[in-house]
């Protein structure tokens, strides 16, 4: 593979391609690169993907590299606003010098992803790298991924406010996303492309005579020889491989309870399509277990299975990081009102008047069931993974917390480039600031389990929509075994 590599770099290709299954080796292959070949020859290279979450795993196994698409391509300048007399927060593209780049998870980029606002106008992620290319500032690219993955929806939060005023939902809707279509990016961008095509074929997460990993290789080769399946029924395809239907909720319940029960259900998940879906799910497994009754909303407790909805880099914890609370030490009311004097605060209308935290321990789960422990703040009740609101809401409670415990701080942000910049690095080190947001996780859509992988499953055929796309990323993320729930 390193020969390839280096016959990649002495060519006159602008970019490359890997496009294999997960598990095949493609984050050794980017670590090997790096260590065999790009250190020792003085060739400067970094690695990006698309999520917080996925550059967190990155870092953890390609020697402490890897960022976000967003935070590579943009960083934050400061300028005066002639219309409110006042410094404000722009984003603008960084100056870049590259010998090659990495990208992994480029299933997740095609041409109508976008990334921030400069100078007002839209950006679009594949075309700003494109152009970096282009003009000489990375030299090489390769995009790394898997273009049967179902993308995730992601939010965006455009860093020229400091709430999510600008949150989008974006899905890629196209059968090969543009990066990893090497015959689409030689026309619309005028590139020479270099195909990977060797070295993948072994899988390294699963055994080759395991039904899960035989099931998800068949459905990928249906895929990729006849895209029109893409939009047929998951359980139309399935029912015809796979005898392992229940299709009598308590016994679902019970085989998922009698999995995971000894492990604080870390180790399992049920997989539905839709928030509503997984929402329902964990109100009746809470139920029976005896957390809740009908229309009780409780507080979060030690030992039950989360799920974390923000990016909060200076903590280390992502959107998607799933985790137990194993020990609460103390609560901490905010100091945020709702009736404060803060700008900022008054565009945000119908707050709640107090906003409560927990300071905890917890256990991240992460790869090959490792776990990390941390401490960190946390709200004090779990939030849809359907509610915007709340989390904007949560959001201003903790800027203007923020602000009441920095004053000086918040007053002087104006006067000079400086002092913004103090408040932005003050704040983004703050660990009350750095606060997370938790969702139950029982049950999740496949969309919030990327990154993730679990030895037992349940797979809610009942939820799913026409994309076999879906099934495929769900029997990927589960390692030994499985059952189908479909309602009778």
């Amino acid at each position: 593979m390193i020969e390839q590599f280096e016959e990649f770099i002495l060519s006159g290709k602008d970019f490359g391609v890997i496009d294999e299954p997960a598990g095949t080796g493609k984050t050794e292959f980017i670590k090997n690169c790096i260590n065999q070949y790009c250190i020792p020859s003085n060739i400067s290279f970094d690695v990006i993907a698309y999520t917080g979450k996925a550059a967190s795993v990155l870092r953890s196994r390609i020697n402490g590299k890897g960022s976000t698409i967003h935070k590579f391509l943009y960083e934050v300048d400061y300028v005066f606003d002639e219309e409110t007399e006042k410094l404000k927060r722009k984003n603008k593209i960084k100056k870049i010098n590259l010998d090659v780049l990495f990208i992994d998870e480029s299933s997740m980029l095609s041409t109508n992803v976008t990334g921030f606002k400069v100078d007002g106008k839209k950006t679009y992620l594949l075309d700003e790298l494109i152009n970096k290319l282009k003009i000489g500032e990375i030299k090489k690219i390769i995009f790394i991924g898997d273009s049967m993955q179902l993308p995730p929806i992601e939010d965006k939060i455009d860093l020229e406010d400091e709430q999510d005023e600008d949150t989008t939902e974006q899905t890629i809707n196209k059968f090969f996303p543009d990066a990893l279509n090497p015959d689409f990016m030689r026309v619309h961008y005028d590139l020479e492309f270099y195909y990977f095509s060797t070295g993948f074929n072994q899988n390294f997460r699963h055994n080759p005579t395991n039904k899960i990993f035989q099931l998800s290789q068949q459905l990928r080769t249906d895929l990729i020889t006849d895209k029109a399946k893409q939009k047929s029924a998951p359980s139309k395809w399935i029912e015809k491989k796979s005898q392992q239907f229940v299709v009598d909720e308590r016994s679902a319940l019970e085989w998922y309870q009698s999995k995971g029960s000894e492990s604080n259900f870390a180790n399992v998940r049920i997989f539905t399509y839709t928030n509503n879906k997984a929402e329902e799910w964990n109100r009746k497994i809470r139920k029976q277990l005896g957390y809740v009754t009908d229309g009780e909303i409780e507080p979060i407790t030690i030992n039950e299975p989360l799920i974390n909805l923000v990016n909060k880099p200076y903590c280390g914890v992502f959107n998607g990081d799933s985790f137990i609370v194993d020990k609460i030490h103390e609560s901490v009311e905010l100091s945020s009102t709702y009736n404060c004097d803060h700008e900022f605060c008054k565009r945000v209308k119908n707050r709640r008047s107090e906003f409560s935290l927990h300071k905890a321990d917890i256990s991240i789960y992460t790869e090959n069931n490792q776990v990390q422990k941390k401490e960190i703040y946390l709200t004090t009740r779990t939030i849809s993974p359907n509610d915007p609101v709340s989390k904007r809401v949560f959001n201003t409670h903790l800027w203007c917390d923020f602000a009441n415990r920095n004053e000086e701080l918040e007053k002087s942000r104006f006067d000079s480039e400086e002092d913004y910049a103090n408040w932005d690095k003050a704040r983004d080190i703050d660990p009350i600031y750095s606060s997370i947001i938790p969702s139950y996780a029982y049950a999740t859509t496949t969309h919030k389990t990327q990154a993730d992988s679990f030895d037992f499953g349940v797979i809610d055929i009942s939820d799913e929509m026409k994309d076999l796309k879906w099934l495929y990323t769900t029997l990927t993320r589960i390692k030994k075994d499985f059952i189908l729930y479909k309602k009778d």
